[in-house]
């Protein structure tokens, strides 16, 4: 089984009441056990976001109040940055839901690839939004924490929040170039 035609073929084969072989399911098997976990990881994703959506919320509201400053415009862009990561998420994970495992395997490889496209268009566009939109609320807030803190404690959060940003984009990169190799390789089998 290395080559698609060999894996359309028992893909194929689930519909063949005459195939006794076990290998169609364990195929389907194994991809609805890979799905699941992709699944789960959005969960947490979305999970993550909205916690932290509503926590930022809360915030703001008992402690913040609403009237204007650049430290508020801070304030905003960051949440809002927050917020529209949790709704592209939500809707990528809705998207993902509706793909059928187990439909023949032209349909189920067309379906997971235009997912995946998708996901291509957020990471080189809604993803550096977010991105430039969160660092500019955090740079609107600085000007406030240095007149807050002592300088000690406004370095330690220059310091961590360049630090989380590094490694965050870092991580960031790596599961981008997985989906996108992973479409790579959906665009030569499809």
């Amino acid at each position: 089984m290395t080559t698609f035609d060999d894996i359309q073929d028992i893909w194929n084969q689930q519909n063949d009441p005459d195939i006794r072989s076990s290998q169609p399911e364990g195929l389907i098997l194994l991809a609805e056990k890979n799905t699941q976990k992709i699944k789960i990881k959005q969960l947490w994703t979305i999970g993550i976001l909205g916690v932290s959506v509503l926590f930022f919320s809360w915030y703001c509201l008992v402690y913040v109040g609403l009237r204007f400053s650049w430290f508020h415009a801070g304030l905003t862009l960051l949440f809002f940055s927050l917020l529209l990561r949790l709704i592209v998420e939500y809707r990528s994970y809705i998207s993902f839901r509706r793909i059928d495992i187990r439909s023949d395997f032209t349909n189920y490889t067309k379906g997971i690839t235009e997912f995946y496209r998708k996901r291509k268009k957020i990471h080189y566009v809604v993803t550096p939004m977010v991105g430039i939109t969160y660092i500019a609320g955090f740079m609107l807030l600085l000007p406030v924490f240095k007149k807050s803190f002592s300088p000690g404690f406004f370095w330690y959060i220059v310091i961590s929040g360049l630090s989380f940003l590094i490694l965050f984009t870092g991580l960031l990169i790596r599961q981008i170039k997985k989906e996108m190799r992973l479409l790579n390789f959906l665009k030569k089998v499809a």
